[in-house]
């Protein structure tokens, strides 16, 4: 397929640039696959499409305050995020701007002095001078909003751009589809008799890199580190002997479920990195509903999602959500597909 497939223009004042006051207010619309229809509903009615027997399954990383504010040598700004650490003192990182720096050039953060070591196109290697810069990231680093939020990171991003089952730290994005939950709606989930089911994968470059080729099928993915442990396993093949529907909130842990899915047809444990591309024609053995937000054009997420529901579908829901005024991105709104 090509990339021009999965292109769509978004009116500017449809991506939301704060979140809403209550997370469980945001705006549902859920859309059924066979039926080809759509409703309009509140996240809060997401318990009228769950069943008892049903498993939740939920991506449970926890973002870093990554986001680094800083300056060249020259005296120029700069800004880094850093997606993972590969080595003492070592991470990859966005750097923005970071298309002229040469190797050895120093960063400066504060009192922290970082050196360019290495790259990969985007993706650029740094090493800081001493040790102690995750310690002071946890408590002066900023929340790493992406750039379609025009604006800096404030207080209230500290707690609402993090789930509230937020538990392994390594992420540098939200999965936004957490975002919506509050410990009250999970806790009426579970009293219905639904099964949540924790999952890790820590949202980095891969989730949220650009597209560039026409030809979809050339990209390739960032890998992203992952985890599923034996207890979450047992609970789906559980869920999926008993009948039950597997429901991934959201692109992540849907990932995950595609990555261990086993030949038999059962959840593996497992660990480690995934690089696994969905786009159409893709087969979901592993996965029976998903709940997300709206992605931009042209990004893999969309194409995820594309695969799952059908890309004509997906345009309609699109163009749908765009007329009702629905708001989009990682503050936006929601879509439940079944």
């Amino acid at each position: 397929m090509k990339l021009s497939d999965f292109d769509y223009i978004l009116p500017q004042n449809r991506i939301a640039q704060f979140p809403l006051k209550k997370r469980d207010g945001t705006r549902l619309l859920v859309l059924h696959r066979k039926q080809k229809r759509m409703e309009h509903r509140s996240f809060r009615d997401l318990l009228d499409y769950l069943r008892s027997g049903d498993a939740l399954v939920l991506n449970d990383t926890r973002v870093r305050r990554a986001r680094l504010f800083g300056r060249k040598a020259t005296g120029g700004k700069m800004e880094a995020l850093l997606l993972r650490r590969v080595a003492p003192r070592e991470y990859e990182a966005l750097l923005s701007p970071g298309s002229r720096l040469r190797i050895g050039t120093p960063l400066f953060f504060g009192r922290w002095t970082a050196f360019l070591t290495g790259g990969n196109g985007t993706v650029k290697r740094i090493r800081f001078q001493k040790e102690g810069i995750e310690t002071w990231m946890k408590k002066r680093g900023a929340v790493p909003l992406p750039p379609y939020i025009r604006r800096l990171p404030g207080r209230l991003d500290l707690s609402r751009y993090q789930t509230v089952y937020a538990r392994a730290e390594g992420a540098a994005a939200a999965p936004t589809a957490g975002l919506h939950f509050t410990k009250g709606l999970l806790r009426k989930i579970e009293q219905k008799g639904v099964t949540l089911c924790p999952t890790t994968l820590h949202v980095g470059y891969g989730t949220f890199e650009p597209v560039r080729k026409e030809q979809i099928e050339t990209h390739r993915l960032h890998e992203e580190y992952f985890e599923i442990s034996p207890k979450s396993a047992a609970l789906l093949n559980r869920v999926r002997e008993n009948g039950g529907e597997i429901v991934a909130v959201g692109t992540t842990p849907c990932r995950v479920l595609e990555t261990v899915l086993g030949n038999g047809g059962s959840f593996r444990p497992m660990k480690g990195r995934t690089d696994l591309f969905i786009y159409p024609p893709y087969r979901f053995q592993g996965v029976d509903a998903l709940l997300t937000n709206f992605h931009l054009p042209k990004s893999s997420l969309l194409m995820l999602v594309a695969a799952f529901a059908g890309l004509p579908l997906i345009r309609q829901a699109y163009e749908e959500a765009i007329r009702k005024g629905y708001r989009f991105y990682s503050y936006g709104d929601a879509m439940l597909i079944l």
